[in-house]
């Protein structure tokens, strides 16, 4: 009887790693929290406005690249709808908890634009990756 006691105690460790070490979720892995209504935004030439909304609330914008320049934004300037974030080309507000509206003003180039606006809520994050044609390209 004593013996048996003995190799329980033994194999209670191991068992007791196997639980822990058999989660399926991650530390670190979240779920989209953002929720995203479009991913990528495309305008002509002449410019406009376009907006995308959110399901989530709790997000903020962490990077904005034009190009190759990175422009760092903090949560405190574009939360429930902080100061617009003005680029060369382009304007970026957080209407309300679940707005973001993206200006873009006459590309007279040749060549499109491309800006890639960076989410994040938590440790979940998303993008979204915004397209202007270029004035040859779309004809207008």
């Amino acid at each position: 009887m004593r013996k048996n006691i003995k190799y329980q105690f033994i194999w209670m460790p191991f068992f007791v790693l196997l639980l822990f070490n058999s989660c399926e979720t991650k530390d670190g892995d979240w779920d989209d929290n953002i929720k995203l209504s479009s991913r990528q935004v495309q305008f002509e030439s002449k410019g406009g406005s376009a907006i995308v909304t959110t399901k989530g609330t709790g997000w903020w914008f962490s990077d904005i690249y034009p190009s190759a320049d990175s422009i760092q934004h903090t949560s405190f300037d574009t939360l429930n709808g902080g100061k617009p974030i003005d680029g060369e080309w382009y304007t970026i507000r957080r209407d309300n908890v679940t707005s973001i509206l993206i200006q873009v003003s006459e590309n007279k180039e040749g060549r499109p634009r491309q800006l890639v606006i960076h989410l994040q809520n938590g440790d979940y994050f998303d993008r979204i990756q915004v397209e202007q044609k270029g004035l040859g390209i779309s004809g207008k």
